[in-house]
């Protein structure tokens, strides 16, 4: 029954409702054609206005089904990017816990120290106070330092200086 109907709608918008149904109503043309012609133009009319109601229900509720899938998928993004931006939150938070632990005193004291003494000195330390030092040294200190370094260590605090190290957790 739909594709009946939606076959005379589609008819009807193109304006070729009455040439086709006048063509199935009448296959063999009588010689009173003329008056046959009109006769199911009027009636093709008729049938057009008389379902032009039910065509424009069925095009608000395919617009609104639609539109309901539109704001599902919708939804579904908000959420994934509220999920993100808890993430980066909780990602700043840690990288200025860890910031914080290093004071201004002890990173004055760093700052003066030769470079290999400081060096010794912060491979004692975890990786996150070191990290946290480092960052707040001025570069050229923090590089000489770093180059007294063993390799790996300043792998891992070279990671986790540029936050690559906070972003491979979250994954």
């Amino acid at each position: 029954m739909q594709g009946r109907i939606t076959l005379a709608i589609a008819l009807c918008a193109l304006g070729l409702g009455s040439a086709i149904l006048g063509a199935v109503a009448q296959p063999a043309k009588t010689p009173n054609k003329a008056t046959q012609e009109a006769a199911s133009g009027n009636d093709v009319a008729q049938y057009c206005a008389n379902i032009a109601p039910a065509a424009a229900e069925v095009r608000v509720a395919r617009q609104i089904k639609r539109l309901t899938e539109l704001e599902t998928l919708v939804k579904l993004r908000i959420q994934e990017l509220e999920q993100k931006e808890a993430e980066a939150q909780e990602w700043v938070g840690n990288r200025q816990a860890m910031l914080k632990k290093a004071n201004d005193a002890v990173v004055a004291i760093f700052s003066k120290m030769d470079p290999e003494a400081a060096a010794t000195r912060l491979g004692m330390l975890d990786d996150e106070t070191a990290v946290a030092i480092l960052a707040k040294l001025p570069p050229k200190a923090a590089g000489a330092i770093l180059n007294e370094m063993e390799a790996s260590r300043v792998g891992r605090l070279t990671s986790l200086l540029s936050g690559a190290n906070g972003a491979a957790k979250r994954s």
